[in-house]
Protein backbone atom coordinates (compact mmCIF):
# COMPACT_ATOMS: atom_id res chain seq x y z
CA UNK A 1 0.00 0.00 0.00
CA UNK A 2 1.38 3.35 -1.30
CA UNK A 3 2.48 5.78 1.93
CA UNK A 4 0.37 8.23 0.99
CA UNK A 5 -3.62 6.26 0.28
CA UNK A 6 -5.95 6.14 2.59
CA UNK A 7 -8.46 3.07 3.57
CA UNK A 8 -11.77 2.95 1.48
CA UNK A 9 -13.42 2.51 5.36
CA UNK A 10 -11.12 5.43 6.47
CA UNK A 11 -11.85 7.63 3.71
CA UNK A 12 -15.61 6.88 3.95
CA UNK A 13 -15.82 7.55 7.29
CA UNK A 14 -13.81 10.99 6.74
CA UNK A 15 -16.94 11.86 3.93
CA UNK A 16 -19.70 10.62 6.65
CA UNK A 17 -17.70 13.14 9.27
CA UNK A 18 -16.79 16.07 7.47
CA UNK A 19 -19.19 18.91 8.10
CA UNK A 20 -20.54 21.37 5.19
CA UNK A 21 -19.65 24.98 5.06
CA UNK A 22 -22.16 27.38 5.92
CA UNK A 23 -21.19 29.35 3.22
CA UNK A 24 -18.33 29.74 0.67
CA UNK A 25 -16.74 33.48 -0.07
CA UNK A 26 -14.57 34.91 -2.76
CA UNK A 27 -13.72 38.36 -3.29
CA UNK A 28 -13.05 41.13 -5.63
CA UNK A 29 -10.77 44.18 -5.21
CA UNK A 30 -12.30 47.68 -5.34
CA UNK A 31 -11.15 51.75 -4.91
CA UNK A 32 -11.09 53.00 -1.42
CA UNK A 33 -14.35 52.46 0.64
CA UNK A 34 -16.68 55.57 2.44
CA UNK A 35 -17.89 53.83 5.44
CA UNK A 36 -20.95 56.39 4.99
CA UNK A 37 -21.60 54.56 1.52
CA UNK A 38 -24.62 52.42 1.24
CA UNK A 39 -23.20 50.93 -1.84
CA UNK A 40 -19.78 48.80 -2.08
CA UNK A 41 -17.45 50.66 -4.19
CA UNK A 42 -16.69 49.53 -7.87
CA UNK A 43 -14.48 46.41 -8.09
CA UNK A 44 -12.57 44.29 -9.92
CA UNK A 45 -12.42 40.32 -10.46
CA UNK A 46 -9.12 39.05 -9.11
CA UNK A 47 -6.95 37.12 -11.21
CA UNK A 48 -3.33 37.84 -9.75
CA UNK A 49 -1.42 38.32 -6.77
CA UNK A 50 -0.29 41.50 -8.02
CA UNK A 51 -4.01 43.27 -7.88
CA UNK A 52 -3.04 42.64 -4.24
CA UNK A 53 0.23 44.27 -3.74
CA UNK A 54 -0.28 47.03 -5.55
CA UNK A 55 -3.06 48.06 -3.13
CA UNK A 56 -1.75 46.98 0.43
CA UNK A 57 -3.81 43.96 0.91
CA UNK A 58 -1.54 41.05 2.11
CA UNK A 59 -4.09 38.74 3.43
CA UNK A 60 -7.72 38.28 4.12
CA UNK A 61 -9.34 37.78 8.01
CA UNK A 62 -13.01 36.03 6.93
CA UNK A 63 -14.44 36.34 10.27
CA UNK A 64 -17.92 35.34 10.82
CA UNK A 65 -19.53 37.13 14.23
CA UNK A 66 -23.33 36.43 15.33
CA UNK A 67 -25.34 38.72 13.94
CA UNK A 68 -25.26 42.06 15.98
CA UNK A 69 -21.51 41.77 15.42
CA UNK A 70 -20.96 42.08 19.17
CA UNK A 71 -19.14 38.34 19.31
CA UNK A 72 -16.68 36.98 16.83
CA UNK A 73 -17.48 33.34 16.08
CA UNK A 74 -14.91 32.09 13.87
CA UNK A 75 -11.60 33.36 11.57
CA UNK A 76 -9.89 32.07 9.24
CA UNK A 77 -7.14 33.76 7.37
CA UNK A 78 -6.51 33.55 3.75
CA UNK A 79 -3.94 34.67 1.49
CA UNK A 80 -5.46 38.09 -0.16
CA UNK A 81 -5.54 36.00 -3.34
CA UNK A 82 -5.59 32.78 -2.46
CA UNK A 83 -3.87 29.78 -4.55
CA UNK A 84 -7.54 28.58 -5.33
CA UNK A 85 -8.35 31.73 -7.22
CA UNK A 86 -6.57 30.63 -9.99
CA UNK A 87 -9.98 29.23 -10.62
CA UNK A 88 -12.09 32.18 -11.71
CA UNK A 89 -14.89 30.66 -10.24
CA UNK A 90 -13.66 29.29 -6.76
CA UNK A 91 -14.15 30.91 -3.32
CA UNK A 92 -12.78 29.80 0.08
CA UNK A 93 -15.07 28.00 2.73
CA UNK A 94 -16.68 29.37 5.83
CA UNK A 95 -17.47 27.56 9.09
CA UNK A 96 -20.29 25.24 9.48
CA UNK A 97 -23.29 27.13 11.05
CA UNK A 98 -26.16 26.27 12.85
CA UNK A 99 -29.41 27.95 11.35
CA UNK A 100 -29.48 31.13 12.13
CA UNK A 101 -28.80 35.23 10.83
CA UNK A 102 -24.79 36.42 10.97
CA UNK A 103 -22.34 38.79 9.72
CA UNK A 104 -19.50 37.82 7.53
CA UNK A 105 -16.54 40.72 8.02
CA UNK A 106 -13.85 40.26 5.24
CA UNK A 107 -10.78 42.17 6.89
CA UNK A 108 -7.80 43.03 5.06
CA UNK A 109 -4.22 42.51 6.80
CA UNK A 110 -0.96 45.03 6.07
CA UNK A 111 2.49 43.36 5.06
CA UNK A 112 3.49 44.03 8.57
CA UNK A 113 0.97 41.68 10.10
CA UNK A 114 -1.12 44.75 11.55
CA UNK A 115 -5.37 44.34 10.34
CA UNK A 116 -6.97 47.25 8.88
CA UNK A 117 -9.85 48.74 11.38
CA UNK A 118 -13.38 48.13 10.73
CA UNK A 119 -16.10 51.01 10.16
CA UNK A 120 -17.19 52.12 13.19
CA UNK A 121 -20.29 52.89 11.59
CA UNK A 122 -21.53 51.53 8.25
CA UNK A 123 -20.38 48.59 5.96
CA UNK A 124 -17.44 49.61 4.65
CA UNK A 125 -13.86 51.07 5.44
CA UNK A 126 -10.85 51.10 3.79
CA UNK A 127 -9.27 47.48 3.58
CA UNK A 128 -12.82 45.95 5.32
CA UNK A 129 -16.35 44.97 4.55
CA UNK A 130 -19.14 44.16 6.10
CA UNK A 131 -21.54 41.58 4.80
CA UNK A 132 -24.71 41.51 7.35
CA UNK A 133 -27.99 39.55 7.44
CA UNK A 134 -26.05 36.44 6.10
CA UNK A 135 -29.15 33.87 7.10
CA UNK A 136 -28.34 30.04 7.39
CA UNK A 137 -31.42 28.22 7.18
CA UNK A 138 -29.90 24.24 6.13
CA UNK A 139 -26.61 23.08 7.94
CA UNK A 140 -26.35 20.89 5.01
CA UNK A 141 -25.78 23.60 1.99
CA UNK A 142 -23.68 26.22 1.06
CA UNK A 143 -24.71 29.08 -0.05
CA UNK A 144 -22.17 31.17 -2.10
CA UNK A 145 -21.92 35.12 -0.50
CA UNK A 146 -23.01 37.77 -2.99
CA UNK A 147 -23.37 41.80 -2.23
CA UNK A 148 -25.54 43.59 -4.56
CA UNK A 149 -25.50 40.81 -6.58
CA UNK A 150 -21.80 39.96 -7.27
CA UNK A 151 -19.22 38.97 -5.29
CA UNK A 152 -18.18 41.17 -2.41
CA UNK A 153 -15.88 44.27 -3.36
CA UNK A 154 -12.99 44.56 -0.59
CA UNK A 155 -11.97 48.51 -0.72
CA UNK A 156 -8.33 49.24 -1.38
CA UNK A 157 -6.81 51.01 1.89
CA UNK A 158 -5.81 54.75 1.89
CA UNK A 159 -2.40 55.61 -0.17
CA UNK A 160 -1.43 56.99 2.78
CA UNK A 161 -1.87 53.69 4.67
CA UNK A 162 -1.08 50.86 2.29
CA UNK A 163 2.40 50.23 3.05
CA UNK A 164 3.12 50.83 -0.76
CA UNK A 165 5.19 54.01 -2.90
CA UNK A 166 2.41 54.54 -4.81
CA UNK A 167 4.19 57.72 -6.81
CA UNK A 168 7.37 55.76 -6.51
CA UNK A 169 9.09 58.14 -4.98
CA UNK A 170 11.10 56.08 -2.64
CA UNK A 171 9.19 57.25 0.39
CA UNK A 172 6.33 55.26 1.69
CA UNK A 173 3.32 56.69 3.55
CA UNK A 174 3.81 58.77 6.03
CA UNK A 175 7.17 59.46 4.50
CA UNK A 176 6.17 60.81 1.88
CA UNK A 177 5.36 64.79 1.71
CA UNK A 178 2.21 64.08 0.11
CA UNK A 179 0.58 61.94 3.25
CA UNK A 180 2.58 64.58 5.49
CA UNK A 181 0.73 67.56 3.77
CA UNK A 182 -2.50 66.58 6.02
CA UNK A 183 -4.32 65.74 2.76
CA UNK A 184 -3.62 62.01 3.48
CA UNK A 185 -5.50 60.90 -0.06
CA UNK A 186 -2.52 60.15 -2.37
CA UNK A 187 1.15 60.14 -1.92
CA UNK A 188 1.38 61.72 -5.70
CA UNK A 189 -0.57 64.84 -4.15
CA UNK A 190 1.61 68.27 -5.37
CA UNK A 191 3.16 69.41 -2.19
CA UNK A 192 5.90 72.13 -0.89
CA UNK A 193 8.17 71.84 2.25
CA UNK A 194 7.87 75.07 3.83
CA UNK A 195 10.17 76.21 6.42
CA UNK A 196 10.26 79.36 8.67
CA UNK A 197 12.82 80.98 11.51
CA UNK A 198 10.52 82.56 13.87
CA UNK A 199 13.02 85.39 15.50
CA UNK A 200 10.74 87.34 17.94
CA UNK A 201 11.69 90.35 20.43
CA UNK A 202 10.13 93.26 21.94
CA UNK A 203 10.74 96.39 22.47
CA UNK A 204 13.28 97.65 19.29
CA UNK A 205 15.37 94.32 19.78
CA UNK A 206 15.77 95.42 23.50
CA UNK A 207 18.65 92.40 24.64
CA UNK A 208 17.22 92.98 28.20
CA UNK A 209 13.99 91.52 27.31
CA UNK A 210 14.57 87.35 26.46
CA UNK A 211 13.89 84.47 28.55
CA UNK A 212 11.20 83.79 30.75
CA UNK A 213 11.39 86.38 32.92
CA UNK A 214 11.07 88.80 29.82
CA UNK A 215 7.79 86.75 28.57
CA UNK A 216 6.10 87.18 32.55
CA UNK A 217 6.70 90.59 32.66
CA UNK A 218 4.77 91.26 29.41
CA UNK A 219 2.31 88.71 29.87
CA UNK A 220 3.34 86.69 26.67
CA UNK A 221 2.98 82.93 27.20
CA UNK A 222 3.57 81.65 23.49
CA UNK A 223 3.66 83.08 19.87
CA UNK A 224 0.80 81.64 17.49
CA UNK A 225 1.57 81.40 13.93
CA UNK A 226 -0.72 81.00 11.27
CA UNK A 227 -1.30 81.00 7.60
CA UNK A 228 -3.27 84.50 6.22
CA UNK A 229 -5.76 81.18 5.58
CA UNK A 230 -5.74 80.61 9.13
CA UNK A 231 -4.19 77.64 9.70
CA UNK A 232 -2.11 76.89 13.02
CA UNK A 233 1.43 76.48 12.02
CA UNK A 234 3.22 76.16 15.50
CA UNK A 235 2.73 77.87 18.96
CA UNK A 236 6.59 78.12 19.93
CA UNK A 237 6.86 78.76 23.56
CA UNK A 238 7.74 82.75 24.44
CA UNK A 239 10.53 81.73 27.06
CA UNK A 240 12.23 79.77 24.61
CA UNK A 241 12.01 81.66 21.59
CA UNK A 242 12.09 85.35 22.11
CA UNK A 243 15.35 87.15 22.31
CA UNK A 244 16.44 83.54 19.98
CA UNK A 245 14.42 81.50 17.34
CA UNK A 246 12.25 78.89 17.11
CA UNK A 247 12.10 76.60 13.08
CA UNK A 248 9.07 75.78 12.08
CA UNK A 249 8.64 73.27 9.30
CA UNK A 250 5.76 71.71 7.77
CA UNK A 251 4.53 70.86 4.34
CA UNK A 252 1.27 72.12 1.94
CA UNK A 253 -0.23 71.85 -1.66
CA UNK A 254 -0.06 75.25 -2.02
CA UNK A 255 2.01 78.30 -0.55
CA UNK A 256 -0.20 80.41 1.65
CA UNK A 257 0.47 84.39 0.75
CA UNK A 258 2.15 84.46 4.06
CA UNK A 259 2.21 84.11 7.75
CA UNK A 260 0.95 86.24 10.89
CA UNK A 261 2.80 85.91 14.16
CA UNK A 262 0.70 87.11 17.68
CA UNK A 263 1.87 87.01 20.99
CA UNK A 264 -0.78 85.59 22.97
CA UNK A 265 -1.44 85.08 27.08
CA UNK A 266 -1.76 81.77 28.30
CA UNK A 267 -5.16 81.61 28.34
CA UNK A 268 -4.75 82.09 24.65
CA UNK A 269 -6.04 85.57 24.44
CA UNK A 270 -3.89 88.03 22.22
CA UNK A 271 -1.52 90.44 23.63
CA UNK A 272 -0.22 92.01 20.33
CA UNK A 273 -1.28 92.82 17.30
CA UNK A 274 -0.64 90.49 14.16
CA UNK A 275 2.62 90.91 12.27
CA UNK A 276 1.78 89.72 8.80
CA UNK A 277 5.02 88.03 6.81
CA UNK A 278 5.47 86.94 3.06
CA UNK A 279 6.62 83.53 2.44
CA UNK A 280 9.64 82.11 0.63
CA UNK A 281 8.31 78.87 -1.76
CA UNK A 282 10.23 75.84 -1.00
CA UNK A 283 13.06 77.49 0.77
CA UNK A 284 13.76 78.85 4.61
CA UNK A 285 11.69 82.42 5.08
CA UNK A 286 13.45 83.88 7.94
CA UNK A 287 10.39 85.86 10.26
CA UNK A 288 12.37 88.49 12.19
CA UNK A 289 8.98 90.34 14.16
CA UNK A 290 9.99 92.81 16.94
CA UNK A 291 6.45 93.81 18.95
CA UNK A 292 6.61 97.41 20.32
CA UNK A 293 4.96 98.81 22.88
CA UNK A 294 2.37 100.32 20.16
CA UNK A 295 2.20 96.75 19.19
CA UNK A 296 0.58 95.82 22.75
CA UNK A 297 -2.92 95.60 22.71
CA UNK A 298 -3.15 96.73 26.57
CA UNK A 299 -0.94 99.43 27.49
CA UNK A 300 0.67 98.44 31.06
CA UNK A 301 2.97 100.51 33.47
CA UNK A 302 6.18 98.50 35.48
CA UNK A 303 9.10 99.81 36.29
CA UNK A 304 12.86 98.55 35.67
CA UNK A 305 16.11 97.82 37.29
CA UNK A 306 19.77 98.41 36.26
CA UNK A 307 22.66 97.58 38.20
CA UNK A 308 25.96 99.86 37.95
CA UNK A 309 29.56 97.61 37.27
CA UNK A 310 32.76 99.23 36.88
CA UNK A 311 35.16 98.25 34.27
CA UNK A 312 37.23 95.22 35.75
CA UNK A 313 33.60 94.24 37.26
CA UNK A 314 33.33 95.87 40.20
CA UNK A 315 29.89 97.19 41.75
CA UNK A 316 31.00 98.55 44.32
CA UNK A 317 31.44 102.33 44.92
CA UNK A 318 33.97 102.70 47.67
CA UNK A 319 36.19 100.20 45.80
CA UNK A 320 35.48 100.61 42.07
CA UNK A 321 38.89 99.31 40.92
CA UNK A 322 42.52 97.58 42.59
CA UNK A 323 43.19 100.93 44.28
CA UNK A 324 42.16 103.74 46.52
CA UNK A 325 39.91 105.56 44.40
CA UNK A 326 36.44 105.87 45.48
CA UNK A 327 33.23 107.20 43.66
CA UNK A 328 31.08 109.11 45.53
CA UNK A 329 28.08 110.18 43.30
CA UNK A 330 26.72 109.19 39.33
CA UNK A 331 25.12 110.91 37.37
CA UNK A 332 22.11 109.03 35.87
CA UNK A 333 20.10 110.02 32.80
CA UNK A 334 16.91 107.78 31.58
CA UNK A 335 16.51 109.10 27.71
CA UNK A 336 13.67 107.68 25.31
CA UNK A 337 14.31 104.85 23.07
CA UNK A 338 15.58 106.77 20.31
CA UNK A 339 17.61 109.23 22.51
CA UNK A 340 15.15 111.80 23.59
CA UNK A 341 14.74 113.47 26.66
CA UNK A 342 11.69 112.09 28.27
CA UNK A 343 8.66 114.76 29.60
CA UNK A 344 8.31 114.53 32.69
CA UNK A 345 11.93 112.84 33.09
CA UNK A 346 12.19 109.59 34.85
CA UNK A 347 12.62 109.05 38.68
CA UNK A 348 13.45 106.29 41.08
CA UNK A 349 10.71 104.61 43.58
CA UNK A 350 12.30 107.03 45.95
CA UNK A 351 11.63 110.22 43.72
CA UNK A 352 15.45 111.17 42.89
CA UNK A 353 15.25 112.63 39.22
CA UNK A 354 16.80 110.83 36.67
CA UNK A 355 17.88 113.46 33.60
CA UNK A 356 21.19 113.81 34.35
CA UNK A 357 21.11 117.20 36.11
CA UNK A 358 22.11 116.64 38.93
CA UNK A 359 24.36 114.04 40.29
CA UNK A 360 22.83 111.56 42.88
CA UNK A 361 25.04 109.35 45.62
CA UNK A 362 26.36 106.21 44.14
CA UNK A 363 23.91 103.55 45.03
CA UNK A 364 24.89 100.52 46.36
CA UNK A 365 21.68 98.54 45.37
CA UNK A 366 20.08 98.47 42.21
CA UNK A 367 18.65 101.40 41.06
CA UNK A 368 14.50 101.30 40.62
CA UNK A 369 12.72 103.38 38.10
CA UNK A 370 8.98 104.30 38.88
CA UNK A 371 6.49 102.50 37.12
CA UNK A 372 6.53 103.24 33.22
CA UNK A 373 4.62 103.02 29.95
CA UNK A 374 5.67 99.79 28.42
CA UNK A 375 8.67 101.06 25.32
CA UNK A 376 11.79 100.97 25.29
CA UNK A 377 14.49 103.53 27.06
CA UNK A 378 18.00 104.58 26.93
CA UNK A 379 20.01 104.71 30.83
CA UNK A 380 23.09 106.97 30.38
CA UNK A 381 25.16 106.91 33.24
CA UNK A 382 28.61 108.58 34.37
CA UNK A 383 30.40 107.84 37.49
CA UNK A 384 32.40 111.08 39.42
CA UNK A 385 35.39 111.44 41.59
CA UNK A 386 35.51 113.94 44.64
CA UNK A 387 36.04 116.90 42.85
CA UNK A 388 33.60 115.71 39.62
CA UNK A 389 35.62 114.55 37.36
CA UNK A 390 33.86 111.86 35.21
CA UNK A 391 35.84 108.48 36.27
CA UNK A 392 33.86 106.03 34.41
CA UNK A 393 30.82 106.35 32.20
CA UNK A 394 28.95 104.41 29.68
CA UNK A 395 30.26 104.18 26.42
CA UNK A 396 26.92 104.10 24.43
CA UNK A 397 23.06 104.23 26.17
CA UNK A 398 22.48 101.19 27.29
CA UNK A 399 19.18 99.62 26.45
CA UNK A 400 15.95 99.26 28.95
CA UNK A 401 12.22 98.34 28.84
CA UNK A 402 9.87 98.60 32.02
CA UNK A 403 8.62 95.39 33.18
CA UNK A 404 12.18 93.71 33.06
CA UNK A 405 11.62 91.39 36.60
CA UNK A 406 15.83 91.06 36.82
CA UNK A 407 18.21 94.03 37.18
CA UNK A 408 19.96 94.45 34.30
CA UNK A 409 23.57 96.06 33.98
CA UNK A 410 24.85 98.72 32.90
CA UNK A 411 28.44 98.67 32.21
CA UNK A 412 30.91 102.18 32.77
CA UNK A 413 33.91 102.03 31.12
CA UNK A 414 36.80 103.94 32.78
CA UNK A 415 37.56 107.50 30.89
CA UNK A 416 41.30 107.20 29.66
CA UNK A 417 43.24 108.96 30.60
CA UNK A 418 42.34 109.63 33.68
CA UNK A 419 41.86 112.95 35.19
CA UNK A 420 43.94 113.58 38.25
CA UNK A 421 41.01 113.06 40.55
CA UNK A 422 40.37 109.42 38.54
CA UNK A 423 43.80 108.11 39.29
CA UNK A 424 43.90 105.13 41.77
CA UNK A 425 47.50 105.38 42.94
CA UNK A 426 50.86 107.00 42.99
CA UNK A 427 53.02 104.09 44.16
CA UNK A 428 52.73 100.33 43.83
CA UNK A 429 51.79 99.98 47.36
CA UNK A 430 48.59 101.49 46.73
CA UNK A 431 48.06 98.68 44.65
CA UNK A 432 46.26 95.31 45.10
CA UNK A 433 48.99 92.52 45.60
CA UNK A 434 50.32 91.48 42.10
CA UNK A 435 49.57 94.78 40.66
CA UNK A 436 52.02 98.42 40.02
CA UNK A 437 51.15 101.82 39.45
CA UNK A 438 51.17 103.24 36.10
CA UNK A 439 52.35 106.33 34.73
CA UNK A 440 48.71 107.16 34.51
CA UNK A 441 47.81 106.94 37.80
CA UNK A 442 46.20 103.26 37.49
CA UNK A 443 46.53 99.85 39.09
CA UNK A 444 47.68 97.30 36.62
CA UNK A 445 49.66 94.04 36.21
CA UNK A 446 53.16 94.61 35.30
Amino acid sequence: MSRRSIPLAAAVLLSACAETPSFEVRWRIGASADAEAAAPPEGVALRAPWQCTEVGLFRVLVQTWTEDGAVLLDERDHRCFPASFDDPDAAVAGPSLPPGTYQVRLQGVRRDGVAYAPPEEGRFAPGVTVIGDVVVENPDTTIRLLDEGDDPVLGAPLPCDDGVDNDRDGFVDESDLGCRAGLGTSEDDPVQLLQVRLAPTFFSKNPNMHGAEACLAVGVDRFEVRTTDGELLGEPPCAETVGRAAFLTWVAAEVPEGVDVTAVASDGTPRTVSKRFDLAAGGLTVVEVDFSDADFLEPVVAPFGFVLRFEGGSTDCSDPDEGTLEIPEVRITVLGAHGEPVSPPVTTEGGMVLDGAAPMACPTAAVITEPLPWGGYLVVAEALSDEGDVCFATTSPVPAAPGTPIAFVADLDRIEPPPASCRTCESDGECDPGLVCTADGLCAAP
